[in-house]
């Protein structure tokens, strides 16, 4: 996994990335500027000749296409983080306390999702850490849509893939349990969007480009 430092010159040093990005914000932050002031452009000088615009809705639709259209070359460059955003965030959502917990002295394992977990799991079990070195399960979170949010438990031996099952954070039987570990997924997903740096570095663009769209259409309404 890379860690965030890493994460954020991987996105420095994406020069790709960083003209769409700036293409996309320059474009969004001009529409967004004629519609709140309500400015309409008239004409345009070029080296050559002078451009005059008899129709400067038209303008708006054009510019609005535009943003479309870079934002989807910003989605292709800037794809390959969202994933990396989205493994930091949910490997500190599964170290927190809350759901994972290990005590040294008793070498007890707690936490919600060893609660939920299955039984090949092996959490608590001496068997398992015996053959810790011929097999290891590895658990992973699906956030889906937030309220059906998964955690997936895989088991592995020498051989290979052995078992798998996903298992979802939401209970009845467990009701406070389970809405506290949906607080938390919301907690970290907020944070993981506007705390760090290269969340900010990917995702601003997305949200001034839904502003501004949100803004002509409301405008055009």
């Amino acid at each position: 996994m890379i860690d965030a430092s890493e994460l954020s010159q991987k996105i420095e040093a994406d020069t790709g990335l960083a003209k769409s990005r700036k293409y996309l914000m320059f474009v969004s932050l001009i529409l967004l500027a004629l519609t709140f002031s309500g400015a309409k452009v008239a004409e345009a000088n070029t080296f050559l000749f002078k451009l005059t615009f008899t129709n400067s809705e038209g303008i708006i639709d054009l510019l609005l296409l535009s943003i479309a259209f870079l934002v989807i070359r910003y989605y292709s460059n800037a794809a390959k983080y969202h994933k990396a955003i989205y493994v930091d965030w949910t490997t500190r959502l599964l170290k927190h306390e809350y759901f994972y917990s290990y005590c040294e002295h008793s070498d007890g394992e707690s936490g919600y999702l060893v609660e939920i977990a299955p039984e090949y799991a092996g959490y608590n079990d001496e068997g398992f850490r015996y053959e810790s070195d011929h097999q290891s399960r590895k658990v992973t979170f699906h956030a889906n849509w937030f309220i059906n949010a998964q955690l997936q438990y895989d088991l592995f031996n020498e051989h290979g893939h052995m078992q798998d099952k996903k298992i979802y954070l939401f209970k009845l039987s467990m009701l406070f349990n389970s809405l506290k570990s949906l607080w938390l997924v919301l907690k970290f997903w907020v944070e993981a969007q506007i705390r760090y740096r290269e969340s900010l570095d990917i995702y601003a663009p997305y949200m001034i480009f839904f502003i501004t769209t949100v803004s002509v259409l409301l405008n055009k309404a």
